[in-house]
């Protein structure tokens, strides 16, 4: 077929000019805040995400890059620590209940983002952050 067939001309220019970008899922941005039902943490992504953006009560979003997440990470039942290695250490403290999945996502590089909850509120069995804290991380620890 050749290349100046008008009909072919006229499908490009309307399939050139048909394209929008994509709709962005809900996961790939930040949850909305305006009272709709707690999450505590995205849901894990199907490949590994460049970064991690933890949500306070008030608003606040501290982020960080997974690439700088040290290995030296610890889990208990009741706290997850992390150990960002950047310009400027800092350890975050992420406390609550039934974090083991979200520690093991974590370490995926799956999650996008953490909320801390308003409350405790949070049924048996069911995963809660009820608080964070960060803290500048000495070069000695």
């Amino acid at each position: 077929m050749p290349d100046d067939n008008p009909h072919l001309r006229s499908m490009l220019r309307n399939a050139m000019t048909a394209v929008e970008p994509p709709p962005m899922e809900e996961e790939a941005g930040l949850p909305p805040l305006n009272g709709r039902q707690y999450t505590p943490h995205s849901r894990p992504a199907n490949k590994p995400l460049y970064s991690l953006h933890i949500l306070s009560i008030d608003g606040k979003v501290h982020s960080f890059q997974y690439v700088h997440l040290d290995s030296q990470s610890t889990y208990t039942s009741e706290c997850i620590t992390l150990k960002f290695m950047g310009m400027e250490p800092v350890r975050v403290c992420i406390y609550g209940r039934n974090l083991w999945l979200l520690y093991d996502y974590l370490h995926q590089h799956r999650i996008a983002w953490v909320m801390q909850a308003p409350r405790d509120f949070a049924q048996d069995r069911q995963t809660i952050v009820t608080h964070v804290t960060f803290a500048a991380v000495k070069l000695e620890d």
